[in-house]
């Protein structure tokens, strides 16, 4: 009774975002303002992890700083698979989050991605999910950074890059020089080779919103309808498509990454004949068992039918409608109040020290900190 008397309880949630809560369960999400503490600024033990088969339908370059080879990794088993850095599909699926931000209006105009200069810019879904850092402060802001919600990690394929790649040679010159130079009178040979992922190839990937609302679960699941990725993307166009295979709320997150998945592919899963190819339904059936296998106390997992509802149901919904346009009302007034208690709660505390020169200083509240919780 005592706790009840403590706390003053404020809900707030959008009718998408009762659907969402209804279907996944309410106790993986933060809505509610306690004691005048926003709810995203709570830090609670709730997470909600998107279970995902990336899927080339064009072919992908992943390379680093070797342009004719892809990134690989080598497996206990001696698999030598492709290793895609979750960078390369955050980065990607950041730009795109803020596009669709720019269709209904709620990002600043002065947004840039990765040159942020004052608070007003990331009070938006994206930056809040992805994290963002202000990086040249105009006068009258400070260097502040919000950390991410939305988790990822790299990804591997399960089969061995020999099966999924293949080199190709380009030329390097542009088309009008691209074999003969008529004022030399030579062939050129400006020539580099590329290594390739070929259409076809399976990446089993996971990525997990620290104590999300329902409406940035929301903005993250729209932001997977990103479908280029990786080197040439410009050149290239569509190359992925992502399959949203699994919802897992939690408490606790289940040990689980697309490493384990590839590991767990090489070790114990049982292998088709033929590991030259391997369908979407064997993969998609490997990742839901493993995470299955390892779900934790408390923790619940949509797979099926179910899932598939959820996804189309979002996919339903017009993207300027009044239901999409309620929810990310919602969740820009619960960005203002974050934004807004983090900073005072950060000013006060400077200032505190600064009339106190004896106070020593926190490691949450080291300058460009913006508190994400409370103690």
């Amino acid at each position: 009774m005592e706790g009840k008397l403590l706390k003053e309880v404020i809900k707030l949630s959008s009718k998408i975002g009762t659907e969402l809560m209804s279907i996944l369960g309410k106790q993986y999400f933060t809505t509610e303002k306690i004691n005048d503490i926003p709810a995203l600024c709570q830090n609670n033990p709730k997470n909600v992890t998107i279970l995902v088969i990336r899927e080339t339908i064009s072919p992908f370059i992943d390379r680093s700083d070797v342009p004719d080879e892809s990134i690989w990794f080598r497996m206990p088993d001696g698999r030598n698979v492709i290793q895609v850095p979750a960078r390369k599909f955050k980065s990607k699926e950041k730009i795109f989050g803020i596009k669709l931000l720019r269709l209904l209006g709620m990002v600043d105009s002065g947004y840039r991605y990765n040159h942020l200069t004052s608070r007003q810019q990331f009070r938006n879904p994206t930056s809040i999910l992805m994290g963002e850092t202000i990086v040249n402060p105009v006068k009258g802001e400070d260097t502040l950074s919000v950390p991410a919600r939305a988790l990822y990690t790299d990804v591997y394929s399960l089969r061995d890059r020999e099966y999924i790649t293949r080199k190709l040679t380009n030329n390097a010159l542009n088309e009008e020089r691209t074999m003969y130079d008529k004022d030399k009178g030579k062939t050129s040979s400006a020539f580099f080779q590329t290594e390739e992922v070929n259409p076809g190839t399976f990446f089993p990937a996971l990525i997990t919103i620290k104590d999300p609302t329902p409406e940035l679960l929301l903005h993250m699941i729209l932001s997977l309808q990103q479908t280029s990725y990786g080197a040439s993307s410009a050149t290239m166009g569509a190359n992925f498509r992502n399959h949203i295979v699994g919802i897992v709320g939690s408490i606790i997150e289940p040990p689980v990454s697309s490493y384990l998945i590839s590991y767990r592919f090489g070790q114990t899963v049982e292998k088709p004949t033929d590991v030259s190819t391997l369908t979407f339904e064997y993969v998609k059936k490997t990742l839901i068992d493993i995470e299955t296998e390892m779900l934790t106390d408390g923790a619940s997992i949509l797979t099926g039918d179910k899932v598939n509802d959820l996804v189309n149901y979002i996919k339903s919904l017009k993207l300027q409608g009044d239901e999409i346009k309620e929810a990310y009302e919602v969740a820009r007034k619960d960005i203002d109040e974050y934004i807004d208690f983090s900073f005072e709660l950060k000013k006060n505390k400077r200032s505190g020290r600064k009339n106190n020169p004896n106070t020593p200083s926190s490691g949450s509240d080291k300058p460009g900190n913006i508190q994400t919780g409370t103690s």
